[in-house]
């Protein structure tokens, strides 16, 4: 079953996909999805974050508006990931570059499973620290190609 957040992320994603920004009303879209502003604010601090690929700028108050910026890829992507990156961090980080065209969708699959626990066989912080040390090898040789 797909969350409300999910909902919510991905059309905000569609909104985003021929823009270079989105401007909207954090009441208007919560009238729009039936729900409450703070699941617009949920929404935007885990999903539309500098490691997913997004700048976001929030006005509050009567005129209040959200800008949703989509951001180019660079070195500050790679010194973005922690030490420590949960496997959906990752996956969320893998994705946002292939949205934006920076990888195809086999390399966005190669990743995700090289990233992943079960490739680790292990998870935990173990392997949060070494998810970021791969991935951040990886994406250093692919985005400077």
């Amino acid at each position: 079953m797909t969350s409300m957040a999910d909902v919510i992320a991905l059309y905000l994603q569609q909104q985003l996909q021929n823009n270079e920004y989105l401007e909207v009303s954090r009441k208007e879209l919560a009238d729009q999805f039936n729900c409450v502003p703070s699941q617009i604010t949920y929404v935007l601090q885990t999903r539309f974050t500098p490691k997913n690929g997004y700048h976001v700028v929030s006005v509050r108050g009567g005129g209040g508006y959200i800008r949703i910026f989509k951001r180019l890829v660079d070195s500050d992507v790679l010194l973005a990931i922690d030490e420590s990156l949960s496997e959906k961090s990752a996956q969320l980080l893998i994705d946002s570059l292939c949205d934006q065209g920076y990888l195809d969708s086999s390399q966005r699959l190669i990743l995700r499973t090289a990233v992943s626990n079960h490739t680790f066989g292990f998870s935990g912080l173990r392997a949060d620290r070494l998810r970021s040390r791969v991935l951040r090898s990886i994406l250093n040789i692919m985005l400077s190609q």
